[in-house]
Formats: C-alpha cells, sequence, structure tokens
C-alpha cells in the first residue's frame, strides 16, 4: 500500500492542514496548465502567470456552493531538467497570490516531478504521475472530499485517465491548453463508462452552465 502522507522526493504538495477524517463533502480537483492558467510551454516563470477565461469565477461558484477545491499537476519540466523546484515553488507562489486576490484560493495543490523516460526514476513513479491516481486520491483524502461527488477537469484523456483510477465521479475535458490536440477529446471520451462520466466543454467559463449546487454537473440532456 502506498501511504498518502509521506510523499516521495519528486511529489511535492503545499497543504498546510490536512483534513482526513472529516465529514466528507463534493468537490473538484482541476488541472493547472491549460486549465486554471494559460498554457506557457513548461511554465517556469512566474511572470507568466495568466488566469485561464472564467478560472476565477468558476472557483468561487463552487467553493461558494461547499465544494472543496485542489489541483493536481505533472510538472515534466522538473525531470526534465527544464527548471527546479524553487522555480516551481515561484510559478505556484505567484498563482496563489492571484487567486487571493480574486478570493478564490484552492485549499491545496500537489505537483508531481516524476516522468518514465527522463530524470530520477521512482518505483511508485507512474502511481503519482497522471494518468495514475495517486495525487487525486492525495487530494481526495486530505481534503476529506468524497469520491462518489468528486470531479476531475483537465484539458488531457491522462487528466481524467487518473480520475478515473481515483474511483471518481467523472471528469470534464476542456478545449483550453492542450483540450485540442489531435486525439485528446476522442481519448477522454472513450473513458466513460457505468462508473464514469465524462463531460465535455469549451473552458471553466462554459462549466458554470453544467454545475448544479445540489446535483453536481449536468449534461445537456439532464438540463432540458
Amino acid at each position: 500500500m502506498i501511504s498518502l502522507d509521506a510523499l516521495p522526493a519528486g511529489v511535492y504538495s503545499d497543504l498546510s492542514t490536512s483534513r482526513a477524517g472529516a465529514p466528507v463533502r463534493p468537490g473538484i480537483v482541476f488541472d493547472r496548465d491549460g486549465v486554471l492558467i494559460v498554457e506557457a510551454h513548461y511554465l517556469s516563470n512566474p511572470d507568466d502567470v495568466c488566469l485561464e477565461q472564467g478560472s476565477a469565477a468558476f472557483l468561487r461558484r463552487v467553493q461558494q456552493a461547499g465544494w472543496g477545491c485542489g489541483v493536481a499537476t505533472n510538472q515534466a519540466g522538473i525531470a526534465r531538467g527544464y527548471f527546479d523546484w524553487a522555480a516551481y515553488r515561484a510559478v505556484a507562489a505567484r498563482l496563489n497570490d492571484i487567486l487571493t486576490t480574486e478570493g478564490c484560493p484552492v485549499e491545496a495543490t500537489i505537483a508531481c516531478g516524476y516522468h518514465a523516460k527522463y530524470g530520477e526514476q521512482h518505483p511508485d513513479g507512474d502511481f503519482w504521475r497522471k494518468p495514475g491516481p495517486g495525487m487525486a486520491l492525495y487530494l481526495l483524502h486530505h481534503l476529506a472530499l468524497d469520491p462518489a461527488h468528486s470531479w476531475l477537469i483537465g484539458d488531457k484523456a491522462s487528466d481524467l485517465g487518473s480520475a478515473k483510477a481515483a474511483g471518481m465521479r467523472g471528469g470534464i475535458h476542456l478545449l483550453t491548453g492542450h483540450g485540442r490536440d489531435a486525439g485528446e477529446r476522442e481519448a477522454a471520451l472513450a473513458l466513460a463508462d457505468e462508473r464514469f462520466t465524462v463531460l465535455a466543454a469549451d473552458s471553466l467559463l462554459d462549466c458554470m452552465a453544467l454545475f448544479d449546487p445540489e446535483h453536481g454537473f449536468l449534461s445537456a440532456g439532464d438540463m432540458e
């Protein structure tokens, strides 16, 4: 059993206080680059942090409804040697400052610096790096999120794959970031089955119309 409390060296979390053991609630795990913020190739400069359209408004809405919010981000730039954890933390601090100013800071962000082809290898690297379930499970555990009523929002099929592997209710695939890359939307939709719902939206701004505080996310058919 892999511990969700002792993180390996290639995984970093800014969690300050764990809610593990508290009554569970619904929640959302967000991918970071290309979802909450505009995709910037291997982002390492805090000055390049820019929110995607609708990010702050959507975060405020779900937080006001009592949903927990965390971020899970693969950071292959660390494995490739393009930047280090100090640079990552500087970018993360800038994003936190922006979200705090907007009145919607997330409760925790977890980042994986492992990559199967680059850098230091770890026997549990594939568990932590999406589409592995590790980061989603970490946030579900420490933020006391109910997997049966929690969702992941991402721009890659691998994001949604991690949610499915973690037993979450469903995922929403966006067309921001890498969402328009060839095959991404199709691969994301193909993950749907009787236990895992996949919805599609152009951006977080469009997710506003899908969100129902009492019932979670609704498909277009549910809203008719």
